[in-house]
Protein backbone atom coordinates (compact mmCIF):
# COMPACT_ATOMS: atom_id res chain seq x y z
CA UNK A 1 0.00 0.00 0.00
CA UNK A 2 3.04 2.29 -0.08
CA UNK A 3 3.78 2.37 3.65
CA UNK A 4 7.32 1.05 3.24
CA UNK A 5 7.86 2.74 -0.13
CA UNK A 6 7.06 6.08 1.47
CA UNK A 7 9.58 5.41 4.25
CA UNK A 8 12.30 4.28 1.85
CA UNK A 9 11.70 7.13 -0.62
CA UNK A 10 12.93 9.60 1.98
CA UNK A 11 16.39 7.97 1.77
CA UNK A 12 16.67 7.22 -1.95
CA UNK A 13 17.33 9.39 -4.96
CA UNK A 14 15.90 6.64 -7.20
CA UNK A 15 13.58 3.86 -6.09
CA UNK A 16 11.74 0.98 -7.78
CA UNK A 17 8.81 -0.39 -5.77
CA UNK A 18 7.74 -3.89 -6.81
CA UNK A 19 4.55 -5.80 -6.02
CA UNK A 20 2.45 -8.43 -7.79
CA UNK A 21 -0.82 -6.69 -6.90
CA UNK A 22 -1.95 -3.85 -9.17
CA UNK A 23 -4.49 -2.79 -6.52
CA UNK A 24 -1.74 -2.36 -3.92
CA UNK A 25 0.48 -0.54 -6.42
CA UNK A 26 -2.40 1.86 -7.17
CA UNK A 27 -2.69 2.66 -3.45
CA UNK A 28 1.07 3.10 -3.23
CA UNK A 29 1.15 5.50 -6.20
CA UNK A 30 -1.44 7.68 -4.45
CA UNK A 31 0.49 7.61 -1.19
CA UNK A 32 3.92 8.25 -2.76
CA UNK A 33 3.48 10.62 -5.70
CA UNK A 34 7.16 11.08 -6.43
CA UNK A 35 9.12 11.53 -9.63
CA UNK A 36 12.01 9.48 -8.29
CA UNK A 37 9.86 6.41 -7.46
CA UNK A 38 8.92 3.96 -10.18
CA UNK A 39 6.30 1.29 -9.51
CA UNK A 40 6.54 -2.12 -11.18
CA UNK A 41 3.95 -4.90 -11.19
CA UNK A 42 6.33 -7.83 -11.13
CA UNK A 43 6.79 -11.25 -9.57
CA UNK A 44 10.28 -11.30 -8.04
CA UNK A 45 10.66 -14.96 -8.98
CA UNK A 46 10.51 -13.99 -12.65
CA UNK A 47 12.26 -10.63 -12.56
CA UNK A 48 14.75 -9.89 -15.31
CA UNK A 49 17.30 -7.04 -15.16
CA UNK A 50 15.91 -5.35 -18.27
CA UNK A 51 12.46 -5.09 -16.61
CA UNK A 52 13.54 -3.02 -13.60
CA UNK A 53 17.08 -1.87 -14.26
CA UNK A 54 20.55 -2.96 -13.26
CA UNK A 55 22.91 -1.86 -10.60
CA UNK A 56 20.67 -1.56 -7.56
CA UNK A 57 22.71 -0.36 -4.60
CA UNK A 58 20.21 -1.70 -2.07
CA UNK A 59 17.18 -3.98 -1.88
CA UNK A 60 14.66 -3.90 0.95
CA UNK A 61 11.81 -6.32 1.50
CA UNK A 62 9.27 -6.69 4.26
CA UNK A 63 7.53 -10.07 4.61
CA UNK A 64 8.07 -10.99 0.97
CA UNK A 65 10.62 -13.82 0.95
CA UNK A 66 8.29 -16.28 2.65
CA UNK A 67 6.01 -16.07 -0.41
CA UNK A 68 8.76 -16.97 -2.90
CA UNK A 69 10.81 -19.86 -4.20
CA UNK A 70 14.17 -18.55 -2.96
CA UNK A 71 16.23 -20.95 -5.05
CA UNK A 72 14.68 -19.29 -8.11
CA UNK A 73 14.47 -15.73 -6.77
CA UNK A 74 17.90 -15.16 -5.21
CA UNK A 75 19.94 -15.76 -8.39
CA UNK A 76 17.53 -13.43 -10.25
CA UNK A 77 17.96 -10.83 -7.54
CA UNK A 78 21.76 -11.15 -7.56
CA UNK A 79 21.76 -10.24 -11.27
CA UNK A 80 20.12 -6.89 -10.43
CA UNK A 81 22.72 -5.78 -7.89
CA UNK A 82 25.61 -3.38 -8.22
CA UNK A 83 28.93 -4.48 -6.73
CA UNK A 84 28.80 -4.03 -2.96
CA UNK A 85 25.01 -3.77 -2.88
CA UNK A 86 23.26 -4.35 0.43
CA UNK A 87 20.07 -6.27 1.11
CA UNK A 88 17.73 -5.99 4.09
CA UNK A 89 14.73 -8.23 4.65
CA UNK A 90 12.32 -8.71 7.51
CA UNK A 91 10.65 -12.12 7.66
CA UNK A 92 8.55 -14.20 10.08
CA UNK A 93 10.69 -16.02 12.67
CA UNK A 94 9.63 -19.64 13.35
CA UNK A 95 11.13 -19.40 16.84
CA UNK A 96 8.36 -16.95 17.77
CA UNK A 97 5.43 -18.87 19.31
CA UNK A 98 2.70 -17.00 17.41
CA UNK A 99 4.54 -17.29 14.09
CA UNK A 100 5.07 -21.00 14.78
CA UNK A 101 1.32 -21.47 15.25
CA UNK A 102 0.51 -19.32 12.20
CA UNK A 103 2.67 -21.49 9.96
CA UNK A 104 1.91 -24.81 11.68
CA UNK A 105 -0.40 -26.03 8.93
CA UNK A 106 -3.39 -26.10 11.27
CA UNK A 107 -6.44 -25.02 9.28
CA UNK A 108 -7.87 -22.76 12.01
CA UNK A 109 -4.54 -20.91 12.34
CA UNK A 110 -4.20 -20.51 8.57
CA UNK A 111 -7.70 -19.02 8.40
CA UNK A 112 -7.22 -16.74 11.44
CA UNK A 113 -3.99 -15.20 10.11
CA UNK A 114 -4.77 -15.59 6.38
CA UNK A 115 -1.73 -17.80 5.71
CA UNK A 116 -1.80 -19.34 2.24
CA UNK A 117 -0.70 -22.88 1.44
CA UNK A 118 2.42 -21.62 -0.35
CA UNK A 119 3.68 -19.32 2.43
CA UNK A 120 6.43 -20.33 4.80
CA UNK A 121 8.41 -18.84 7.65
CA UNK A 122 12.05 -19.31 8.55
CA UNK A 123 14.31 -20.22 11.41
CA UNK A 124 17.12 -17.62 11.50
CA UNK A 125 19.85 -20.17 10.75
CA UNK A 126 17.80 -21.53 7.85
CA UNK A 127 17.50 -18.11 6.24
CA UNK A 128 21.24 -17.51 6.70
CA UNK A 129 22.01 -20.85 5.06
CA UNK A 130 19.76 -20.13 2.06
CA UNK A 131 21.41 -16.76 1.40
CA UNK A 132 24.94 -18.14 1.85
CA UNK A 133 24.17 -21.06 -0.46
CA UNK A 134 23.42 -18.47 -3.16
CA UNK A 135 26.68 -16.61 -2.62
CA UNK A 136 25.47 -13.78 -0.38
CA UNK A 137 27.43 -12.70 2.68
CA UNK A 138 25.12 -12.38 5.68
CA UNK A 139 26.47 -9.51 7.79
CA UNK A 140 23.70 -9.48 10.40
CA UNK A 141 20.69 -11.60 11.19
CA UNK A 142 18.63 -11.00 14.28
CA UNK A 143 15.07 -11.52 15.49
CA UNK A 144 13.21 -8.43 16.70
CA UNK A 145 9.72 -7.15 17.42
CA UNK A 146 7.47 -8.57 20.08
CA UNK A 147 4.65 -6.08 19.50
CA UNK A 148 1.41 -7.71 18.44
CA UNK A 149 -0.64 -5.75 15.87
CA UNK A 150 -3.77 -6.09 18.02
CA UNK A 151 -2.31 -4.07 20.92
CA UNK A 152 -4.70 -1.17 21.64
CA UNK A 153 -3.22 2.23 20.71
CA UNK A 154 -3.32 3.46 24.31
CA UNK A 155 -1.05 0.56 25.38
CA UNK A 156 1.53 0.98 22.59
CA UNK A 157 3.95 3.12 24.67
CA UNK A 158 4.02 0.49 27.43
CA UNK A 159 4.26 -2.34 24.88
CA UNK A 160 7.19 -0.58 23.15
CA UNK A 161 9.06 -0.44 26.46
CA UNK A 162 8.49 -4.15 27.03
CA UNK A 163 9.42 -4.84 23.40
CA UNK A 164 12.76 -3.04 23.75
CA UNK A 165 13.48 -4.89 27.00
CA UNK A 166 12.74 -8.29 25.43
CA UNK A 167 14.88 -7.48 22.39
CA UNK A 168 17.86 -6.92 24.72
CA UNK A 169 17.26 -9.96 26.95
CA UNK A 170 19.57 -12.93 26.23
CA UNK A 171 17.78 -16.00 24.88
CA UNK A 172 14.35 -14.28 24.86
CA UNK A 173 15.49 -11.92 22.11
CA UNK A 174 15.70 -14.87 19.71
CA UNK A 175 11.91 -15.29 19.99
CA UNK A 176 11.17 -11.93 18.30
CA UNK A 177 8.59 -12.14 15.54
Amino acid sequence: TGVFTEQMAAYCKSLVAVDISEALLTQARLKVPSEHVRFARQNLEDIEPEQTGRGFEAVFGRSVLHHLDLDQTLPQLAALLAPGAQLAFSEPNLLNPQVRIMFSGLEWAKRKWAVSDTEMAFYPWELRSIFERHGFEVCALFPFDFMHPAIPARLVPLAESVDHLLERTPLLRFLGG
